[in-house]
């Protein structure tokens, strides 16, 4: 029993113990806590953004339309036969890529039954003139007769008139008088018909000569067609092709040859409709060939084309191009090129670079030192440098002059993804994006201490 009591007691002495242990301590860190000084406190301030920025304002933009067609000859030619005749002959041995000289002969037909036409014809020329010459034969004798006939007339036509007078004073019969008017009448149809005969002879003699004369054309056409038999070339260049062997038959439109010159170089170039008004004739053209290597030319836009193709919504400017046969390289007929044309008038619009652009707005800080979102409409975008603008970029967007932009505004060039309207920001001058002091001296944009956005409009 005693042992119980104590027991209970000890166990009471420790609680009671470990209670003022634990209400001294209590009392101590109160007594501590309200002795400490107070601390003024300091309400956090908004965070702000770190970013660069360009000063807006309007530069000359060189605008360049982008182009392709295909290269062709100004100077060619399909040469092709005037004549049915058979090949015999190609003289040289050429062959495509012969060079030929305006004038020289390419292909020889056969002109043997040419040869019997103008046989034919000479003949009959001389057949004409032969007749021409008997015809002055036969007036001469007409003429002659004629005048024997006449004295005749006059002869008889006197002895008629005194038979008549004679009769009238009784001295001649009524028979006399009538064998006088017989023998009258009788040689005046013989006058009649030899004037008839030498009339006759002058339709004749013309008759004759235009059928000299119509021989004579149909002998040219016989002589200018044995020059058909030989085939030359119309123009100085190359054989593209000689289309026939020696002992083909030809006939009149065949091609037998296509000769080019390649001094002067026509290409058909395509570019956008939208681009017609700033393309004209005189402006400098830049041709590319597409292949592994890259060759360049210069051309000269000729002529434009009136109309635009609505499917493609391209028109056509006609560029010429002149070059040496030695120069190397050399734009063939048929090369497929690209062409890249900047008018020599430059206008004036506001550029920002490409990589501050998401979805068709930028952002500027206004008057408060906020982020402002604002509308851009891109007309293109160009690679080139604006020293003016004092930015290291050479991707920018040229905007139209209805997009929200006036010259001073300050557009943020980084960070932009981070941004949020009306968010506290404070810009540095882009030209400091260029060179930023670090460890070995320099640092590309975004690592001098502010971060660059890797977005691109």
């Amino acid at each position: 029993m005693e042992e119980r009591r104590a027991g209970i007691i000890s166990i009471a002495t420790r609680a009671v113990v470990t209670l003022v242990i634990l209400f001294i301590g209590v009392a101590l860190s109160v007594v501590i806590i309200k002795a400490k000084p107070a601390i003024p406190r300091r309400e956090n301030a908004e965070p702000i953004e770190q970013v660069y920025v360009m000063e807006a304002q309007p530069v000359a933009v060189h605008r360049t339309w982008d182009g392709f067609g295909t290269a062709a000859a100004r100077d060619e030619a399909d040469v092709p036969s005037e004549l049915t005749g058979v090949v015999v002959d190609i003289p040289s041995g050429l062959r495509a890529g012969s060079h030929v000289q305006a004038g020289q002969a390419i292909v020889i037909l056969d002109e043997s039954d040419v040869k019997e036409r103008e046989a034919v014809s000479r003949q009959t020329i001389a057949r004409l003139q032969a007749q021409i010459s008997a015809l002055a034969v036969s007036e001469k004798s007409a003429r002659e007769q004629l005048d024997l006939a006449e004295d005749e007339l006059k002869a008889v036509t006197a002895d008629y008139d005194r038979a008549l007078q004679s009769y009238k004073e009784g001295g001649a019969s009524d028979s006399e008088v009538d064998g006088k008017r017989r023998q009258y009448k009788s040689t005046a149809r013989v006058v009649t018909e030899l004037r008839k005969q030498l009339d006759l002879i002058k339709p004749q003699r013309d008759q004759l000569k235009a059928s000299i004369a119509e021989e004579e054309a149909r002998l040219a056409m016989v002589l200018h067609d044995q020059k058909r038999c030989t085939i030359v070339s119309p123009l100085t260049g190359i054989l593209q092709s000689v289309d026939v062997n020696v002992g083909e038959q030809v006939v009149p439109g065949k091609r037998i040859a296509h000769v080019e010159r390649l001094e002067r170089i026509e290409i058909p170039l395509r570019f956008p409709a939208s681009a017609r008004s700033s393309v004209h004739v005189g402006d400098t053209v830049t041709l590319t060939n597409v292949g592994a290597v890259a060759y360049c030319w210069t051309a000269e836009v000729e002529r434009l084309a009136p109309d635009s193709d609505p499917s493609t919504r391209t028109f056509i400017a006609y560029g010429e191009l002149t070059q040496a046969e030695g120069d190397d390289p050399l734009l063939v007929p048929g090369m497929f090129v690209r062409a890249s044309l900047s008018p020599a008038v430059m206008a004036e619009h506001f550029v920002i670079p490409r990589r501050s652009i998401i979805d068709d707005s930028f952002w500027v800080i206004d008057k408060e030192g906020s982020a402002e979102r604002r509308s851009a409409k891109v007309l293109y975008h160009v690679v080139d440098s604006f020293p003016q603008l004092q930015t290291p970029d050479h991707e920018w967007a040229v905007l139209d002059d209805s997009s929200d932009i006036v010259k001073g505004d300050r557009i943020i060039l980084t960070n932009i993804h981070e941004l949020i309207p009306g968010m506290k920001v404070r810009g540095t001058a882009a030209s400091a994006e260029m060179v930023s002091p670090s460890d070995d001296g320099a640092t590309k944009a975004g690592e001098g201490g502010v971060r660059s956005s890797t977005g691109a409009g």
